[in-house]
């Protein structure tokens, strides 16, 4: 078993959202950063990966039960 901690973040492209994925990620954490907008997410999630973070977007739409 992985002793790494994942942190799963939903709206994580923009405002509160993006920085709690940066501080999550600079206290270790590999950093699931989701959001609906394919663009916004891979864009915020490459800003943080260029900061040195583990960051990797996922599309995710909390209103979609699918």
């Amino acid at each position: 078993m992985s002793d790494a901690r994942v942190a799963l973040v939903t709206g994580g492209n923009k405002g509160i959202g993006f920085e709690i994925c940066r501080q999550l990620a600079g206290q270790g954490f590999r950093v699931a950063l989701g959001a609906r907008d394919t663009e916004r997410g891979e864009t915020a999630a490459a800003q943080l990966r260029s900061e040195g973070l583990d960051v990797e977007w996922f599309p995710i739409d909390m209103r979609d039960s699918a």
